[in-house]
């Protein structure tokens, strides 16, 4: 429905590596989704917390041109050429990122906690999918920081800890 001008997709699976293989090129089924600027199949972290980086510094761009040209809409910035679509990061097991209590996850705490409080309004939409949120060290403190920020959440069956505590839909 929407060109790569409109819609740009960053896509991570830090598991199984089967979610998003079909938007990618490979020797059975060459074709791809144009939208993909990014795809990580079976992903490790570092990888992740780059995407990361890279959706930080596009917010800060978009940040810096709004400002310059005056405006408070994405739809309302000067095309000039230059395309600025929205932009949907899926991070399928995300929770990996936060694996153990090291730097980079910590980093990675601090980079999706910014995209989550400030990307939409720059355009930048998160789509966080886990099975489970048990056993992230580096998230204790921070769920309500995080999480707080979507205003949509899913849970199937047994999936109580992304819904409010008193919410036992799940």
């Amino acid at each position: 429905r929407y060109s790569p001008d409109e819609l740009a997709l960053y896509l991570l699976d830090f598991k199984e590596g089967v979610s998003f293989t079909e938007f990618v090129p490979t020797g059975r089924d060459p074709s791809w989704i144009p939208h993909a600027r990014a795809v990580g199949i079976e992903s490790d972290r570092e990888y992740g917390v780059a995407v990361l980086r890279e959706l930080r510094r596009e917010m800060n761009r978009r940040a810096t041109a709004l400002k310059r040209h005056g405006v408070t809409k994405l739809a309302d910035l000067p095309r000039d050429g230059n395309p600025v679509p929205r932009i949907v990061a899926v991070i399928d097991e995300f929770h990996v990122l936060f694996a153990g209590n090291d730097a980079l996850a910590r980093e990675a705490v601090a980079l999706l906690e910014e995209l989550a409080r400030k990307g939409r309004s720059y355009g930048i939409h998160l789509i966080l999918a886990s099975q489970s949120m048990s056993g992230i060290e580096a998230l204790y403190g921070k769920n309500d920081a995080i999480f707080g920020q979507f205003p949509l959440r899913v849970a199937l069956p047994g999936g109580g800890g992304v819904l409010e505590p008193l919410n036992d839909a799940a």
